[in-house]
């Protein structure tokens, strides 16, 4: 995997959009986050790389509230530019990692979870390395627990194996989610966003497979 050049951005314009849990006491962080939600319905990517997905979303949905997630500093600061570029105020990054912030979620904000993202995640394909893969029954099940009825968890991903991977994952907690689709996924994605990955993707002629779970009903 190639790396990313190097880019700088102002240091106000980051302390702008992102907010660091390693520099902030759990209730001013959290409690910065509730004020930024103002009781809106709230939309979080996991794993948000550039931002390309969560700018087009809150560009089209200008009053919904959307936070992304990512612990590469160099991928978020192309985000926080990207969405300062597009003037975009109803977004806000955390600089940590995924399975940190929904482990010690605040759950005031359970009520306000609209749908949770996870795009294109690392497939990591060596089976050596399958450990560092972002879907794993511990993270799944701490989702569950932020999840309010209403909530969607979305996984989107052009990996076939990692398809089967995730499936095995949602079928043996199926007792905590139930599937959108017969199958656990479809592979319609007229309702996801199109970014450069995606599109690089559809171009080599993959397909992307797309998850959506609820809570379930038991």
């Amino acid at each position: 995997m190639s790396r990313l050049r190097k880019i700088e951005i102002p240091d106000k314009l980051w302390s702008k959009f992102v907010l660091n849990w390693e520099k902030e006491f759990d209730h001013i962080f959290w409690g910065k986050i509730n004020k930024f939600a103002n009781n809106r319905s709230l939309i979080i990517e996991c794993c948000c790389g550039k931002g390309e997905f969560l700018v087009e979303k809150a560009r089209s949905s200008p009053s919904q509230k959307f936070i992304g997630i990512d612990y590469d500093s160099d991928v978020l600061t192309r985000a926080v530019k990207l969405t300062n570029q597009n003037n975009c105020k109803n977004i806000i990054y955390l600089y940590n990692d995924i399975r940190k912030i929904f482990k010690n979620f605040y759950f005031p904000l359970k009520s306000k979870l609209d749908k949770i993202y996870i795009n294109f995640p690392d497939p990591w394909p060596k089976k050596r390395h399958w450990k560092r893969r972002v879907i794993q029954t511990v993270l799944l099940k701490d989702i569950h627990k932020v999840m309010n009825k209403n909530t969607a968890l979305h996984i989107v991903t052009d990996h076939d194996e990692y398809v089967q991977w995730i499936k095995n994952h949602l079928s043996e907690l199926k007792n905590l989610f139930r599937p959108v689709y017969n199958n656990w996924y479809t592979t319609k994605i007229d309702n996801l966003e199109k970014t450069t990955y995606m599109e690089k993707a559809v171009k080599k002629g993959n397909t992307i497979y797309q998850f959506i779970v609820k809570k379930s009903l038991t």
